[in-house]
């Protein structure tokens, strides 16, 4: 992977177009160039709740958020931003003030259970921004699923509300995924025996996709695992935002139906019309 100086010395003859892809589509930023911390044991978040400006404790797998390190003066330190995963929290600072941040924090755990260790090498920051960079991710992600067999379909919790055709979900189990296509904030699962998986993300639901053994989150409403194994956790939505209904039907499912088009893929003259 190339470092940040030989991408922009790369790229420096066409700084208008990445202007342009972060402003109306979407751009990749390396930021590899970071420094990077993890943090493990069972105290993580709440050692660092009592160490950082921000509220990191309450942060679900998949959420971050930035926070500044004080010292005992309640100077700001480092400026950074928090990563929480499954297992670990992951931590973004200034490469420079990597060492010295970690011998500082080492004063303060006395019996807490959480393990720091710089792990600049270990792992390489991407950004994808820009209006796009969504959809373009979850097109990514989703890509590996293609073509894959489901092998579990749980809905882990319905509350007050119900799923539309939750009857059919087990029928989703053994089948193939043919594609998945984006409406909106919603993301269509087609399936190869003419069923279509439906879930609308609303203002603050999130799609899990992880490769490997993994426990399902707390948080996940959906749970789907496909050989390989991979997993799709759909969290912070109500059950009655997913549906499972005939792929023909599709098109006709109300949240779809009533959308407009894609501001994203109209061009200027379709626009003006």
């Amino acid at each position: 992977m190339p470092d940040n100086e030989s991408m922009h010395d790369e790229s420096m003859h066409d700084l208008g177009a990445e202007y342009r892809a972060a402003r109306h589509t979407a751009a990749l930023f390396n930021r590899s160039a970071l420094g990077k911390v993890s943090v493990t044991g069972r105290d993580r978040l709440a050692f660092l709740q009592g160490m950082l400006t921000n509220d990191v404790k309450g942060l679900q797998p998949g959420q971050g958020a930035p926070a500044a390190f004080l010292d005992a003066h309640g100077k700001v330190t480092v400026l950074l931003a928090v990563y929480v995963t499954a297992d670990r929290v992951l931590i973004e600072l200034p490469a420079s003030l990597t060492e010295k941040t970690l011998q500082t924090i080492d004063r303060y755990l006395i019996s807490e259970k959480a393990y720091f260790e710089a792990v600049d090498d270990a792992f390489a920051i991407l950004s994808v921004q820009g209006p796009a960079a969504r959809g373009l991710l979850e097109a990514v992600a989703g890509a590996a699923l293609v073509g894959r067999r489901l092998e579990v379909a749980e809905l882990l919790r319905q509350g007050k509300t119900s799923m539309l055709g939750a009857g059919l979900l087990p029928q989703l189990a053994g089948q193939r995924l043919q594609a998945i296509d984006r409406h909106g904030k919603m993301l269509a699962y087609r399936f190869d025996d003419g069923l279509t998986l439906v879930t609308h993300l609303m203002l603050i639901g999130r799609v899990g996709f992880y490769e490997g053994a993994r426990t399902v989150s707390s948080q996940a409403v959906l749970h789907l695992g496909f050989e390989g194994p991979w997993h799709v956790e759909v969290m912070f939505v109500a059950a009655r935002d997913l549906a499972v209904l005939p792929t023909d039907l599709a098109a006709q499912y109300p949240p779809i139906a009533k959308l407009g088009p894609d501001a994203l893929t109209v061009s200027a003259g379709d626009f003006a019309k």
